[in-house]
């Protein structure tokens, strides 16, 4: 992501985001009221404006956290990179308002993490259309944004690209998030099937 804005810093990634604003991973601590304006690397579509709420250190990194809630009118979020991304994550249209058409689902699913050659047995804790919560069941060394295939023990057997933006910290556990592009759409229509079928 590209931050604008006096306070912004030079680096930041987007790791959730839900109806109300998003949580950033920063180099540094911003000061709660920082207006930062948010962009995607070549995206077509609009900035999103974002006032910090909060800002922490991160357990055992040299990262931030920082909260932040959006700003600006309702016209500008829809022209905004932030409707699509919410959609993904399974936000009715035309309104991104809307409650979600799948939640987060909670639960202990088989799975393989590939990262590069190597593949790790793990546990699904926590699936939606747009990422999921892994726990792996040995030792996995593993940087934020480092690519990853998720392979999930159900029907059709989707393998999901994507790529890791968190770490648990003192567990085993990654939070992953899925690829957007075209070669991805029928692994994610698997995981649909899926969490309709448990709906």
């Amino acid at each position: 992501m590209e931050c604008d804005g006096p306070d912004a810093p030079r680096e930041a990634s987007v790791i959730n985001m839900g109806l109300g604003g998003l949580l950033l991973l920063s180099e540094r601590l911003l000061p709660a009221g920082a207006l930062l304006e948010i962009r995607q690397k070549d995206a077509q579509r609009g900035p999103v404006q974002v006032e910090v709420i909060w800002s922490r250190p991160r357990p055992e990194s040299n990262r931030f956290e920082c909260g932040g809630k959006y700003r600006g009118s309702s016209e500008q979020l829809e022209r905004s990179w932030i409707k699509p991304a919410l959609q993904r994550l399974g936000f009715e249209a035309p309104d991104m308002y809307e409650r979600r058409r799948f939640r987060r689902v909670r639960l202990q699913l088989e799975a393989r993490l590939r990262l590069g050659e190597v593949a790790h047995e793990c546990l699904v804790l926590d699936l939606g259309l747009g990422g999921a919560l892994v726990e792996s069941r040995d030792s996995v060394r593993a940087d934020e944004g480092q690519p990853v295939v998720l392979s999930i023990a159900v029907d059709g057997e989707p393998n999901l690209a994507g790529h890791l933006v968190y770490s648990v910290a003192g567990s085993r556990r990654f939070g992953l998030c899925f690829a957007e592009d075209a070669a991805n759409r029928r692994e994610i229509r698997l995981v649909e099937g899926y969490l309709q079928a448990r709906s």
